[in-house]
C-alpha cells in the first residue's frame, strides 16, 4: 500500500488543507451534538459495532467485484458502444447485467447510507476507531457507485438505442421504465461528484493526522484505503471528472448527505424501512435458534436447503428471491447412521479401497476436515456445509438460517446421497467463485457446491439440475432450485421432497411455519420483496 501523503492523489493544496483543519476542531462537538436525533451507528456498542462492521465490509467489497464485473461485461460487448439496433443477444446480455447492477447498486447504497453518520463519532478521543472505519466504508462505496454509474453512463450514452431499450419498461425483468434516468440521477449527478471531492480532501488531510492507514490496518480493514485510492484514480480518468474535482473538495458540509435516495417503488419500501431501522440486525435473524432445533429432527444428510438473509443478500448478480443453497450433513455419527448401507459401504470401496461406513470413508479421505466437524465451532455444531465468500467451510444451522429458509429432500436412496456428501468434502476449503463460473470448479459457488455434489455420474443417479444463461455463463441461481421444484411437484418426475418452510415477516420480527403451496410460489416474489405486512 502507497504510505499516506505520498501517492498523487493525496496532495491537498495548502489554502483547503488550511479550511479541512479548521474544520476538524468542530467534528468533536458536531459528533456529540448530535446525539439527541435520531438512532444511530452510536447506538450500538462497541462489540455491536464491530460485528456489523466486519460482516457489512465483506459484503461491501463483494459487492464492489459484482459491480465491477457486470460493467466490464458490459463494457466488452461492441454491439453496446456502436449507434446500431441492439441485437437480441445484446438486448438479453443488456437485461441480465443492467439487473444485476441495479440490485447490486442498490444493496451496496444501503451500506452506503448505514455509515454516512461516521461524523457524529469523536476523531479525537476513543471513538476514533469508529469514526475511521465507518468514513472509510461509507466512502469507498461512494466511490465504487460514482466509477461504475459513470462508466456505463459513458458506455450507453454511445448507443441512442441501447439507452431507449432500457429506459423502455421490462417488466418481466422487474425494471419499470425510466431506470436509465433513474440510476444517472441517483449516482452521477453534481452532489455525487461534490462528495466525491470532499470525502477526498478530508481523507487525505484531516485523516491523515489521525493516521488512517496506519489505523485501518490495526482494526482490520486495510484494504479500504487502497480502494479507495483504485476508485479515486478510475475517476480521475473519466472526461470532464478531473477539473471539476478540483472545486468540488472544498464543500467539507457535502459529506453529510441529508438526503434519502428516492428508489424505484418496488424498492423504496424496503429503502425507507432500511433508513427508519437504523440499528439493524447483526447475527440476529427472523428465523429463530428455537424454531431451527425444531426443524433439526426432520432434517436428514442430504437435504438440500435454501435460505435468504434480508440484510446479507448473497449473489445480486444472480436473478430471484433465494439467493443461497446448502448441503445438509448432521452431526457425524447421525449422518452415518443415515447413509450406512450395503450399497453405500460398496461406494466406499471404489473410493477407500475398503468397504467402509460413509463415515469411516470420510475420514480416510479427509481427516483434519472430520475433525473439525466433530469439534464444532463457538459450542455449536458444525451441521451444514456452504460456499460463502470465505470459501467452501462447514457451518453451524444457526450461520446458514437467515430469514427465510427451506428443506428440500432428493428423492434418492441412501448410497446415492452418501456419494453426493463425499463429492461435497472434495470442495471444502475452495475459494469462492464470484464470477458464478460453472465451467471450472477450482472457485466454488453456493449453488455450484450442491451442483457439483449431485451431478449424476456413471453409477450414481444424482440429481438433473439444468443451467442457465446469465450474462453469456452457464450458471445456477439459487432460485431455479425453488422454480424447478414448484415445477416438478406432484408430477412423476419431481426430484425433491418438501421437509419445512419459515417464512420471514420483518414487520413482526418473525419467521412463520409456511406450507408448500407458500414455497412453490416463492419463486416469483421481487428479489427485494421483504414482505412488510
Amino acid at each position: 500500500m502507497t504510505p499516506a501523503g505520498s501517492h498523487p492523489s493525496r496532495r491537498t493544496p495548502p489554502l483547503r488543507r488550511l479550511a479541512l483543519l479548521l474544520a476538524l476542531a468542530a467534528v468533536p462537538f458536531a459528533a456529540s451534538s448530535c446525539r439527541g436525533g435520531e438512532p444511530g451507528l452510536t447506538a450500538l456498542s462497541a462489540d455491536e459495532f464491530a460485528e456489523g462492521f466486519a460482516a457489512d465490509r465483506m459484503r461491501a467489497a463483494a459487492l464492489d467485484r459484482e459491480l465491477e464485473s457486470m460493467t466490464a461485461f458490459l463494457e466488452k460487448r461492441p454491439g453496446l458502444s456502436a449507434p446500431e439496433v441492439l441485437s437480441a443477444a445484446d438486448e438479453r446480455a443488456l437485461l441480465d447485467a443492467w439487473r444485476a447492477v441495479w440490485d447490486g447498486a442498490f444493496a451496496l447504497d444501503q451500506i452506503r447510507a448505514y455509515y454516512e453518520d461516521w461524523w457524529r463519532f469523536n476523531l479525537a478521543g476513543k471513538e476514533r476507531p469508529r469514526h475511521v472505519q465507518s468514513f472509510l466504508l461509507t466512502y469507498a462505496a461512494e466511490l465504487s457507485l460514482y466509477e461504475k454509474s459513470s462508466r456505463l453512463v459513458l458506455l450507453l450514452d454511445r448507443n441512442p438505442n441501447a439507452v431507449k431499450f432500457l429506459e423502455a419498461p421490462h417488466p418481466a425483468d422487474g425494471l419499470p421504465a425510466g431506470t436509465l434516468t433513474k440510476f444517472r440521477s441517483e449516482f452521477q449527478g453534481n452532489r455525487d461528484l461534490v462528495r466525491v471531492g470532499a470525502g477526498d480532501a478530508y481523507l487525505h488531510t484531516v485523516l491523515k493526522i489521525a493516521k488512517a492507514d496506519a489505523e485501518a490496518a490495526r482494526l482490520g480493514c486495510a484494504e479500504l484505503p487502497g480502494r479507495i485510492d483504485r476508485h479515486l484514480e478510475a475517476i480521475r480518468a473519466l472526461p470532464n471528472v478531473k477539473v471539476a474535482l478540483a472545486t468540488a473538495g472544498s464543500d467539507l458540509g457535502a459529506l453529510k448527505r441529508g438526503v434519502r435516495r428516492a428508489w424505484l417503488p418496488c424498492q423504496s419500501a424496503v429503502a425507507d424501512w432500511m433508513g427508519d431501522a437504523k440499528v439493524r440486525r447483526h447475527g440476529v435473524y427472523l428465523v429463530s435458534d428455537e424454531q431451527l432445533a425444531e426443524l433439526r429432527p426432520r432434517l436428514r444428510a442430504g437435504d438440500v436447503l435454501l435460505a435468504r438473509k434480508n440484510w446479507y443478500l448473497s449473489n445480486v448478480a444472480l436473478p430471484g428471491f433465494w439467493p443461497h443453497a446448502i448441503l445438509y450433513l448432521g452431526a457425524p455419527d447421525e449422518l452415518d447412521k443415515e447413509l450406512d448401507c450395503p450399497e453405500a459401504r460398496a461406494r466406499a470401496k471404489k473410493i477407500c479401497g475398503e468397504e467402509l461406513s460413509p463415515l469411516a470413508c470420510l475420514e480416510r479421505k479427509f481427516p483434519e476436515a472430520v475433525k473439525a466437524w466433530r469439534a464444532g465451532r463457538g459450542g455449536r455444531e458444525l451441521l451444514t456445509m456452504e460456499a460463502v465468500s470465505e470459501g467452501v467451510q462447514l457451518s453451524t444451522l444457526h450461520e446458514v438460517g437467515g430469514d427465510y429458509l427451506v428443506a428440500l429432500r432428493p428423492k434418492l436412496d441412501r448410497a446415492d446421497r452418501a456419494e453426493a456428501l463425499f463429492a461435497a468434502f472434495t470442495h471444502l476449503a475452495k475459494p469462492y467463485d464470484f464470477d458464478f463460473d460453472f465451467a471450472t470448479d477450482h472457485a466454488i459457488v453456493c449453488t455450484e457446491l450442491v451442483w457439483r455434489s449431485y451431478r449424476p455420474a456413471e453409477g450414481k443417479k444424482g440429481l438433473e439440475i439444468p443451467l442457465v444463461d446469465v450474462m453469456g455463463r452457464r450458471t445456477l441461481p439459487a432460485n431455479e432450485v425453488a422454480r424447478l421444484y414448484a415445477a416438478q411437484r406432484g408430477r412423476p418426475e419431481a426430484q425433491f421432497e418438501f421437509v419445512a418452510f419459515y417464512d420471514g415477516r420483518e414487520r413482526d420480527k418473525c419467521a412463520v411455519p409456511a406450507g408448500e403451496e407458500d414455497f412453490a410460489k416463492s419463486c416469483e416474489r421481487a428479489k427485494w420483496d421483504v414482505l412488510l405486512k
